[in-house]
C-alpha cells in the first residue's frame, strides 16, 4: 500500500525497486497473510504493483524485503 500511494503520488519520478514477482518467490516466507491485510491488496492501483499483488493474494504468503539486502548491495555495486 505504501509503495501504491507513493508511485500515485511521484508517478515516473518514482522507480520500484525489485517489486516483481520473481523477486516475491525468491523472498516469500511460509508466514500466511491475515485475511485483514489481504483485503487491502484489492485497493492496489498501479499496474507495476498489481501484479504483484495479484500473486500475494493467490499465495497467501508474506514476504519481507529485508531478505532482499544482498541483491540490492549487488544492484548497486554492480552501478559503480
Amino acid at each position: 500500500m505504501i509503495a501504491d500511494r507513493l508511485k500515485e503520488r511521484y508517478r515516473d519520478k518514482l522507480e520500484l525497486w525489485r517489486f516483481g514477482v520473481e523477486n516475491y518467490e525468491q523472498i516469500k516466507s511460509d508466514k500466511t497473510i491475515e485475511a485483514t491485510r489481504m483485503k487491502k491488496l484489492d485497493n492496489i492501483n498501479t499496474p507495476e504493483i498489481k501484479s504483484l499483488a495479484n500473486r500475494l493474494k493467490a499465495d497467501g504468503y508474506a514476504a519481507y524485503q529485508e531478505l532482499l539486502t544482498e541483491r540490492y548491495v549487488e544492484d548497486i555495486l554492480a552501478l559503480l
